[in-house]
C-alpha cells in the first residue's frame, strides 16, 4: 500500500461568520504524513479535514472554542476550565458538545468526579489548536508593532471606560498608535451599564467588576462579558514596617495602620466594601494621583492597591518601587475582572474585533 501523505492548506483571510470572533488560519501548511499509515488514519485526516473545513462554513470551531479546549485539557475539569475561562460550565460544555458534533468525532472522555481526559483523536486535535492560537496570537502581536493597522475607516471608533481602566491605557506602551484612531470617554461603571443598550457599531465599552458594584441589584442578564484580565485588591507598603510570611493579608491585622487611598469613587467603593465589617480607622489622605500615593508609602507608610496596578507601576521606569511590597487581600470580594461589556446577543463588527484583540494585547 502507498504511504498516506497529504497536505492541508489553511486560508489566511478573516471568517465573517464565525460563532463568537473573526479567524485567522495560518498560511503555513500542515503536513499529515506522519499519521499512522492505515485506513484508521486516513478516516482521521478526512475528519481532521472537516475540522478546517467548518472555520470557513462558520461552525462550532472559532478562536474562542479552541481557546475553551485547550483550557480544559489543561485543567481536565470543567469547572475549572470554565471559571478560568469565564464561562459557565453549561456554556463551556455547549461549546465542546458542538465542537464534537461539528467534527463528527468524540475529543474527551467524560469521567465524572475523575474529570475529562483527551481520546487519541482529542490529542491530534489540541495539537493543532495550539499551533492555530499561536499563529494567532503572532498576528495579533504583528499587527500591534505596525502602525498601520488600524482597518481603514475615516470615522472614529468611540471607546467609553472607568477611570481607573482610563489611567492604564493612556499609560500603556503600544496604546499611542491605538490613540489615533480612537476616542476615550470616561464613565462610572452604573452609566456604562445604562448606555449599552444603545450601544452602536462604533462603540466599545470596557469595565473593571468589582463585587460590590455587582451587589447593587442591577439587571445583567441583557449584558454579556469579554473578559481581559483579573485584579486582586490588596496592601502595598515598604519593606521592613510590615512583616508578613503568608501568601495573604487578613483585613482584621491592617484596619489600624496609616493608610492612602485612591480618591476615585469606584475604587473607593471596592476599599469600603472590602472592609466594610472592619472599616480602616487611620485613613490619612486620598488622592488620584498614583505618584504620591507611591510617595506616601515610601515615607513608610500604608495603601490598598491592585495587583495588576502594583506590576504596572513596579514596571514603569519613572516610578520609584524600590523596596515597595505588595500582598492580596484573603477574601474573594477583593478579585476584580476586567474587561468589554457588550448588549447580550450582539456580534462586534471586524473593526470592532481588531481593536478588542489589539486592547486585550495591550492591557494584558
Amino acid at each position: 500500500m502507498q504511504p498516506i501523505a497529504a497536505r492541508i492548506v489553511c486560508i489566511s483571510a478573516p471568517l465573517q461568520n464565525a460563532a463568537t470572533s473573526p479567524v485567522f488560519l495560518s498560511a503555513r501548511s500542515l503536513d499529515c504524513s506522519a499519521l499512522n499509515r492505515n485506513e484508521q488514519s486516513f478516516r482521521d485526516l478526512c475528519n481532521l479535514k472537516l475540522c478546517y473545513d467548518a472555520f470557513v462554513k462558520g461552525g462550532s470551531v472559532n478562536i474562542e472554542t479552541l481557546k475553551y479546549f485547550v483550557e480544559l485539557s489543561r485543567t481536565g475539569s470543567f469547572y475549572r476550565a470554565a471559571d478560568n475561562a469565564y464561562i459557565s460550565q453549561q456554556g463551556l460544555n455547549k461549546a465542546i458538545t458542538g465542537l464534537e458534533t461539528e467534527l463528527g468525532m468524540k475529543l474527551i472522555e467524560r469521567r465524572g468526579r475523575q474529570g475529562v481526559r483527551l481520546t487519541e483523536r482529542g490529542d491530534v486535535f489540541l495539537s493543532y489548536a495550539e499551533k492555530i492560537l499561536a499563529d494567532y496570537d503572532d498576528m495579533i502581536g504583528a499587527m500591534l508593532e505596525t502602525p498601520s493597522y488600524a482597518i481603514e475607516d475615516e470615522s472614529l471608533l468611540d471607546i467609553t471606560t472607568t477611570y481607573y481602566l482610563l489611567q492604564i491605557i493612556t499609560a500603556l506602551k503600544g496604546a499611542q498608535d491605538l490613540m489615533h484612531h480612537v476616542t476615550l470617554h470616561e464613565m462610572p461603571f452604573w452609566q456604562i451599564v445604562e448606555a449599552i443598550s444603545d450601544q452602536s457599531e462604533n462603540q466599545l465599552f470596557i469595565a473593571d467588576l468589582y463585587p460590590e458594584a455587582l451587589s447593587r441589584g442591577a439587571d445583567y442578564s441583557d449584558i454579556s462579558f469579554d473578559p481581559i484580565l483579573t485584579t486582586h485588591l490588596g496592601l502595598m507598603w515598604k519593606e521592613g514596617i510590615y512583616q508578613n510570611d503568608s501568601d495573604f493579608i487578613h483585613r482584621e491585622e491592617v484596619v489600624d495602620f496609616p493608610f492612602a487611598l485612591s480618591s476615585d469613587r469606584e475604587v473607593s467603593s471596592w476599599v469600603d466594601w472590602v472592609f466594610r465589617d472592619n472599616p480602616l480607622s487611620n485613613v490619612k489622605m486620598k488622592t488620584s494621583n498614583v505618584k504620591l500615593l507611591i510617595d506616601y508609602v515610601q515615607a513608610g507608610h500604608f495603601s490598598t492597591f491592585d495587583s495588576y496596578g502594583f506590576k504596572l507601576i513596579c514596571d514603569d521606569p519613572d516610578i520609584p518601587t524600590e523596596g515597595l511590597r505588595f500582598k492580596p487581600f484573603s477574601t474573594p470580594e477583593g478579585t476584580a475582572r476586567v474587561g468589554f461589556l457588550f448588549k447580550k446577543g450582539a456580534r462586534p463588527n471586524a473593526r470592532c474585533r481588531t481593536y478588542i484583540d489589539l486592547i486585550k494585547r495591550i492591557i494584558a
